[in-house]
């Protein structure tokens, strides 16, 4: 029963882990390891897997144990009979300096006899040796630095790349059957076809002149400015995202002009516009002030209590590093200081996350008010027909940072 306990509470432990990784880097990395090998007895290979692949991420290929960790990840994908998984990990495993190198050769040669029957070994390659490709399915998915090997089925494929510091992008890339391995190289260019209408059109990419007609040429990857225009008629942009390998299609259909020249979006010639607002027939913008004031408030209470959230997590996530500070050097209490220390805690705590809660009621009840005020003052305004009046501006202000504009009709 004590042994069920402790396992139970071991797998809480890591499972908090996995959603709070900062806090996870006090934990032992055995500790977690030996949680994740239980979880792996009981049959929960995907939790085990959680488990090692975010001890991964925190220790890196460095850490003298990085073999087990990917031992352990390709063997539990293995048992789940997600084989290219397995596949890769066990490789890595063996790339580390396995000390079980006889038996993690075994499981990976078993891994590949059952990919062969279905798929084909890739190399994947990219130009720029920065890029990274997403491999895998669902959760399992994850960034691998190119040159990397994988196991892909024969037909075409999109594939999500990322440089350096760069935005995520596609590739498209064909895989044919094939016994042997092979290379895929991912192109940093794909085609861009521009088709306008009409076909005489002038079609210019990036503020340089591509041709007139149907357009078609290649581009590095990437987003593009594509504008087509004809002389009579209205011109055509948009942003093109071509992606490396592919065919990307634009059909730009131009407007003819007829009559005078357009007339600027959103008036109406021959109508004067007059002055709307406060005057005789608009609603006081004093009104829309107390309104849009209490709006702002509750929202600055929302933004200080989630302040006040943060500030508890972050301090309860270093509880056990105060406990060394105060009581070293294992953090033990000495018997009988239990409740000064619950008091010294519970003060550290108030210090970091009352003066947000209170600041979040105040907020909370001022605007509150001020909402129940301006709704009563602006409402049998709008329901009489009467106009609003321009936009005006009304300054934020959030705590821990710069101001941000509301905008509320006046």
């Amino acid at each position: 029963m004590m042994l069920r306990v402790c396992l139970g509470l071991a797998t809480g432990l890591a499972l908090l882990c996995l959603v709070s990784i900062s806090w996870c880097q006090d934990v032992p990395v055995a500790v977690l390891n030996n949680t994740a090998v239980e979880l792996s007895i009981k049959g929960e290979y995907q939790e085990a897997i959680r488990i090692w692949r975010s001890l991964v991420e925190r220790t890196g290929p460095e850490h003298p144990y990085a073999w087990v960790l990917h031992k352990n990840i390709g063997r539990n994908y293995q048992k789940l009979g997600r084989y290219v998984e397995a596949w890769w990990h066990l490789g890595e495993s063996l790339r580390l300096g396995t000390g079980d190198e006889k038996a993690v050769t075994q499981w990976r040669s078993e891994v590949e006899e059952e990919l062969r029957r279905e798929r084909v070994h890739v190399r994947i390659e990219s130009v720029d040796a920065a890029t990274e490709v997403r491999l895998g399915d669902g959760e399992d998915a994850a960034w691998y630095a190119a040159p990397t090997e994988w196991w892909l089925g024969a037909g075409a494929y999109r594939i999500a790349v990322r440089g350096k510091g760069e935005e995520q992008s596609e590739v498209c890339a064909e895989v044919a059957p094939s016994a042997e391995t092979a290379v895929l190289v991912l192109p940093a260019a794909g085609k861009l076809v521009v088709e306008p209408d009409p076909e005489s059109a002038e079609v210019a990419v990036d503020g340089g002149r591509v041709g007139a007609g149907r357009v078609e040429a290649e581009f590095p990857a990437g987003r593009h400015s594509v504008v087509v225009s004809l002389q009579g008629h209205t011109a055509w942009s948009q942003d093109v995202t071509v992606a490396g390998g592919c065919v990307v299609t634009a059909r730009a259909v131009l407007e003819k002009l007829e009559g005078g020249p357009l007339e600027p979006r959103g008036s109406s010639p021959g109508v004067a516009e007059g002055p709307t607002g406060s005057g005789a027939g608009g609603v006081a913008s004093w009104k829309w002030l107390v309104l849009g004031g209490g709006a702002v408030a509750a929202i600055g209470g929302v933004i200080t209590w989630n302040v006040a959230l943060s500030n508890r997590d972050a301090e309860e996530s270093r509880h056990m590093s105060w406990r060394l500070e105060a009581f070293p050097p294992d953090g033990r209490i000495v018997p009988g200081q239990e409740e000064l220390v619950a008091r010294d805690w519970n003060s550290r705590l108030d210090s970091h996350v009352a003066p947000y809660e209170k600041a979040s009621w105040l907020l909370w009840g001022v605007g509150g008010a001020a909402l129940v005020a301006g709704a009563a003052l602006v409402i049998p305004d709008l329901l009489s027909g009467e106009e609003t009046g321009p936009l005006v501006p009304v300054p934020t202000l959030i705590p821990g940072g710069g101001g941000a504009g509301a905008v509320f009709f006046f």
